[in-house]
This record gives C-alpha cells, structure tokens and sequence, in this order.
C-alpha cells in the first residue's frame, strides 16, 4: 500500500516546477484514496495497526497528491504538443534519437 502510493508520487517534482498537476494519475489518486480509508475502517474495526499504520501513510500522501491537484490543476492550453511529449516520456527522445545516428 505505502509503496503503490509512493509511486504516484514520482511526478511531484515536474508537478512543482511547472505548477501544473497533467502528470498527477487523478482517477487513480481518488480511487487509492478510497481504498485507504476503507483499509483504515478494517484496521481500526480488527484493532490491527499492521493494517492501520500503512495505510495512514498511504492516505497521507495520496492526500498530498491530492492536495497538489487542487493547488496546481492540469493545464492543458499552455504546453504545445512537443513539451508535453517531453514532459510525460523524455526518454523515449533519447532513444529514438540514439538509434537514428
């Protein structure tokens, strides 16, 4: 659980540094979200903190996630079609350049 809502988290640098939450999986964030609170009712209910703890985590930082959506929302108008190719695959640049040379 923690590790799955850590992975979301890979974009939150390009996130913060063009202030636009594109990158950020929304539909998946809300539905992980959902599924931690549902896992901390069970832990509670069972008094299992293997259960409980992980999962507060979780919810932490999918609520940062989040949280990020809110504050920075998704821009699409701003980005041409060659920035946003860059920014959701830069290595597929590299290479498709490495192999034309």
């Amino acid at each position: 659980a923690v590790v799955g809502s850590m992975a979301m988290l890979t974009t939150v640098p390009v996130v913060l540094r063009t202030r636009c939450s594109k990158t950020l999986p929304l539909p998946i964030l809300i539905a992980a979200q959902f599924s931690t609170v549902l896992w901390i009712t069970c832990g509670v209910m069972l008094r299992d903190p293997w259960i409980t703890v992980p999962n507060v985590a979780s919810f932490c930082t999918c609520g940062f996630a989040l949280a990020l959506c809110w504050v920075y929302p998704s821009c699409s108008a701003g980005m041409d079609d060659e920035e946003e190719a860059e920014e959701s695959a830069p290595l597929l640049d590299e290479t498709a350049n490495a192999g034309e040379q």
